[in-house]
């Protein structure tokens, strides 16, 4: 059974308005069921404009997954914790890192003419899409 174009909307319309804020779901009319994409695509205006509405916390956490502090290469002393300001210039992301003792680096991040791009439709053949999700989580 098929809905007609309107209510399909209306549904979809509900779906994201009553979707909590912890969730996201990808919507289901702009993609197929297993569609993927990976390229590298030029860094265009579009990407560029949501990079620069990243925001980012107050701390950062250093991660070294499997790795052991000693490990740690262009950091004197390692600290698990460091106060995070960033700043967005033009052709870069500078981030400014202090640790609990006053010591201070900074990272530099220039800004690349290309991006790797990697998608895939997150649908796990529960439904078709956010509609049957909305439902289903509401228990209709």
């Amino acid at each position: 059974m098929t809905l007609p174009g309107r209510t399909l909307a209306a549904i979809c319309a509900a779906a994201f308005a009553f979707a909590s804020a912890d969730l996201a779901f990808a919507c289901a009319c702009c993609t197929n069921t297993g569609q993927r994409k990976a390229t590298v695509e030029k860094l265009d205006s579009g990407k560029l404009d949501e990079i620069r509405r990243l925001r980012f916390a107050d701390t950062a956490r250093l991660f070294l997954g499997e790795a052991d502090a000693d490990s740690v290469k262009g950091i004197t002393s390692p600290s698990e914790r460091y106060a995070l300001q960033v700043i967005q210039q033009k052709d870069r992301l500078v981030f400014e890192l202090r640790d609990q003792s006053g010591r201070s680096g900074t990272l530099s991040l220039l800004q690349p003419a290309s991006i790797s791009i990697f998608e895939i439709d997150p649908r796990d053949n529960a439904g078709d899409g956010v509609a049957a999700r909305a439902s289903t989580r509401n228990g209709n």
